[in-house]
């Protein structure tokens, strides 16, 4: 069941665009841990690390138990 008869293909546009933003959030993690790690305290760097991702796993589960909930009812 399709609601509109529009599909879109990117081609080698979204390709490359889908390369250039790998590169970029690559690059973009590389220099969060460098300069993570700069600071002179590495201790402080694991636990935002461990904070920050123990914060984006919760948002992840919290969907995915809505996502269950929703089919189970």
């Amino acid at each position: 069941m399709q609601v509109n008869e529009r599909n879109w293909d990117l081609g080698e546009l979204g390709t490359r665009v889908g390369r250039i933003a790998l590169g970029i959030g690559v690059v973009g993690l590389a220099a969060a841990f460098g300069l993570g790690f700069a600071g002179g305290n590495p201790d402080r760097f694991y636990q935002a690390y461990l904070v920050s991702f123990l914060f984006f796993l919760s948002l992840g589960l919290g969907g995915l138990f809505f996502v269950v909930v929703n089919h189970l009812a």
